[in-house]
């Protein structure tokens, strides 16, 4: 399972492939109306979907402290998805956000939208994501498949498995659980 955790875009990518938002809100007014009520919300919504899907792994994005802006909001979304894996026992895995989008579409800098056109190359039935955040936590699933069981989407993909097992450079990498 891949995980973009965000209060204003929690999303979920399941084991079948299929993506969900949860609990968040893409407005100000969708703020004011669920304020601190949407940290409850995710968590319920993703404690629902990991008890429906059992997954093996839960792969997020890593907190990254080191850049513009306060990550305060940002971390109380990344500590609900640990607090409901460890009560799930479900293990987790980091993955440092310009290893995604190198592993997606082979550049550490790639842009929201070149993550989404990748994404929806590889959807299959599911259709298009609906989101940046979607196409994330559906590439963080891909790569905690490659991870698990070599699985991959694309030969390109197979390629890059530096991107999963290493060696990486000091802004890049993830961190995987024992297996």
């Amino acid at each position: 399972m891949g995980c973009d955790p965000s209060l204003n875009g929690f999303a979920v990518s399941l084991p079948n492939g299929q993506c969900f938002t949860v609990g968040s809100a893409h407005s100000a007014a969708a703020w004011r109306r669920f304020g601190w009520g949407r940290l409850a919300r995710i968590r319920q919504g993703l404690d629902f979907l990991i008890g429906r899907t059992e997954p093996d792994l839960l792969v997020v994005e890593k907190l990254v402290t080191s850049g513009p802006g306060d990550v305060t909001m940002l971390a109380y979304a990344h500590g609900i998805a640990r607090e409901v894996a460890a009560a799930r026992g479900v293990p987790i895995a980091e993955v440092m956000p310009s290893t995604a989008k190198r592993y997606a579409t082979g550049s550490g800098s790639a842009d929201k939208a070149l993550m989404v056109v990748e994404a929806n190359r590889f959807r299959g039935e599911w259709g298009p994501v609906e989101d940046d955040n979607q196409a994330d936590a559906t590439w963080f699933r891909l790569m905690g498949e490659h991870w698990a069981n070599g699985t991959t989407v694309s030969p390109e993909h197979a390629a890059r498995r530096d991107c999963i097992f290493g060696p990486w450079k000091k802004t890049a990498g993830a961190q995987w659980p024992e297996k």
